[in-house]
């Protein structure tokens, strides 16, 4: 049985999705769904079969959630280890709360959480 790791309110941790699995294995990736609606948000290696357990991480908003991927986004890519991008995966699930509420955008979100780690491409 793999780690859970413990998430925001409406946030629930997949464990061991396969096709993640399969193709970062056994580093423990990690993918986090959101209730009824149609986002996750995945804990990765860089790059696949990485050799060692302290290679850099990333984190990435998955639209249409795991069981109907449409396509992902990285949220921060290039983190130091991977309690730096599960803290991250945090920060940006317990704001998505806003989102739901609508006192934020997505968009807003991704920038206040995100910035200047990456470069949004529609801002």
């Amino acid at each position: 049985m793999g780690q859970i790791h413990p998430a925001p309110v409406g946030w629930t941790e997949i464990e061991s999705p396969p096709a993640i699995v399969a193709k970062y294995d056994p580093r423990e990736p990690t993918l986090f769904e959101h209730g009824p609606d149609l986002i996750a948000v995945h804990v990765l290696p860089e790059t696949q079969h990485v050799r060692r357990r302290d290679d850099r991480w990333r984190v990435g908003v998955v639209h249409g959630g795991g069981e109907n991927f449409e396509g992902s986004e990285p949220i921060r890519t290039n983190l130091d280890d991977r309690p730096a991008a599960l803290s991250l995966a945090e920060s940006f699930m317990a704001g998505y709360r806003e989102v739901r509420e609508g006192g934020r955008t997505l968009t807003g979100l991704l920038t206040d959480c995100c910035e200047p780690a990456i470069r949004r491409r529609d801002g």
